[in-house]
């Protein structure tokens, strides 16, 4: 349980911790993806390989292994847009004047995704399950008259939302052929090997654009002066990725590195 707070937590102060923790772990969720998406990549040029050797039963395990990697992938980013939204809701409230009443939806949603990354990540699990008890802390204290004002679904909000989707799935999808289906792996060699003739490109170290956003408005709330080690702590960047997204920062002019001491050792 966190002991930041007293019996009796600020709500505002409640807020922020709570939107700070849920940044860190909306990070890790990103880089997860990403890794996973790393790994069906690799994948998916081994079965190529193996099936231009003729190893059909190695192109059939890596192939059962990209459809398990799929269903893990796809349920982090469920987790992460998730994540998001709880962030939204709670920035909304601390910055438009809270309601105790909207608290609680987001409550709920923070403790169904615990329970959803319990086998997935459970380290993500367990501090979500910290936050959960931060935000249980205010309800359980804080008694203020509930709002009347309900958030309505329209026609105009489902379209917009739909659009938004669209947008968002465009960006982030994979465009790799899928597995064949278990059972069918008679593939005409030659014509994937006609369809493979370009080279692979490799990118290292694949900095997800949400992260180094995440890092921008870390920098800017923290009015350009940060350290290091906190920042990377506070965002759920191991210090490697912090320096390569601020490098990154860096080299597009979005920022000018200026170091002081040993806060950027």
């Amino acid at each position: 349980m966190l002991k930041r707070f007293k019996k009796k937590p600020d709500l505002n102060e409640a807020l922020a911790e709570t939107i700070r923790r849920l940044n860190a772990q909306s990070t890790r969720l990103l880089f997860l993806h990403k890794r996973l998406n790393d790994r069906e990549e690799a994948l998916f040029r081994t079965v190529v390989a193996a099936l231009e050797r003729g190893e059909r039963e190695r192109a059939h395990i890596c192939a059962n292994e990209i459809t398990e990697i799929r269903k893990v992938r796809n349920s982090v980013w469920r987790c992460y847009l998730m994540v998001e939204q709880a962030i939204i809701r709670l920035e909304t409230m601390k910055s438009l004047g809270y309601v105790v009443s909207e608290l609680k939806p987001a409550l709920d949603l923070v403790k169904q995704l615990g329970v959803r990354l319990a086998n997935v990540m459970p380290d993500v699990s367990s501090e979500l399950g910290n936050v959960s008890n931060v935000l249980d802390e205010v309800l359980q204290n804080t008694s203020l008259p509930k709002s009347d004002v309900k958030i309505v679904s329209s026609k105009e909000g489902e379209e917009v939302l739909n659009e938004v989707s669209s947008t968002i799935k465009s960006r982030i999808e994979v465009k790799l052929p899928s597995p064949p289906p278990e059972g069918q792996y008679d593939v005409d060699i030659n014509k994937l090997l006609e369809e493979n003739k370009k080279p692979i490109k490799v990118v290292l170290y694949n900095i997800p654009k949400e992260a180094e956003d995440k890092v921008l408005r870390y920098i800017i709330e923290h009015g350009g002066e940060i350290n290091f080690r906190q920042c990377a702590e506070d965002l759920g960047l191991t210090l490697e990725e912090l320096q390569y997204i601020l490098d990154g920062l860096v080299k597009k002019g979005k920022i000018v590195l200026e170091r002081r001491g040993a806060m950027m050792t």
